[in-house]
C-alpha cells in the first residue's frame, strides 16, 4: 500500500518491488494499491515500465484501508499509509508491516 504512486518515495518502492518481483514470474502476484484514480495508475504504470505489479485502487469505497487498518482518515483527502503485507495462497497475511520508507525485510520475505 501506498500513499500515491506519483510521489518519490512511493514511485521508488514501487520500482523495487517491480524489479524484485521480475525473477519470480508466475509463482507471486504482487499489487501495489493506493488511492490513486485507475486511469493515473494506469499512466504510472506505462510511463514508469511497471510489468511485474498490478496497481488496484481503492478510491471508490476505501474498504481495502478500511479491512486492513491502513486507511489515513481526518486529512482533506484520505491516503493509505505505507504497508507490506505477504498473503499466502490460501489468504492469510503471513507478514505485516507498515512501513516508513526501508524495504529491505518485506522483499527478504519473498525468498
Amino acid at each position: 500500500m501506498v500513499p500515491s504512486l506519483d510521489t518519490p518515495v512511493c514511485n521508488q518502492e514501487t520500482h523495487k518491488f517491480d524489479e524484485a518481483l521480475g525473477s519470480y514470474k508466475d509463482k507471486l502476484a504482487c499489487y501495489t494499491i493506493s488511492l490513486d484514480l485507475p486511469f493515473a495508475q494506469k499512466r504510472f504504470c506505462s510511463a514508469e515500465n511497471i510489468t511485474n505489479m498490478q496497481t488496484p485502487s481503492d478510491v471508490h469505497n476505501h474498504s481495502f484501508g478500511q479491512n486492513y487498518g491502513v486507511l489515513i482518515e481526518g486529512l482533506p483527502l484520505a491516503l493509505l499509509t505505507r504497508a507490506v503485507f505477504v498473503v499466502d495462497k490460501n489468504g492469510n497475511i503471513t507478514y505485516a508491516e507498515y512501513v516508513s520508507i526501508q524495504l529491505n525485510n518485506a522483499l527478504g520475505n519473498f525468498q
